[in-house]
């Protein structure tokens, strides 16, 4: 069983993003982040604030890691 943090993580395709809720099994970090690409979009609603993805890195990509469960 792994521990649930925040983790930075830095690749070259995304640049740096937080891995929010993020574990760390082996050599794969997991989490969410949240994608605004799609706001303002004339297909969805105005209110429209972004959707939760998940997102897999290998472990070499983790550059700082906070919090804990």
């Amino acid at each position: 069983m792994s521990e649930r943090i925040n983790v930075l993580i830095t690749h070259p395709s995304v640049g740096s993003v937080w891995l929010l809720d993020a574990e760390i099994d082996a050599d794969i970090v997991s989490g969410w982040i949240w994608d605004y690409s799609q706001r303002g979009s004339s297909l969805l609603p105005d209110d429209y604030s972004g959707e939760r993805l998940m997102m897999w890195f290998p472990v070499g990509c983790v550059r700082k890691t906070e919090g804990g469960v």
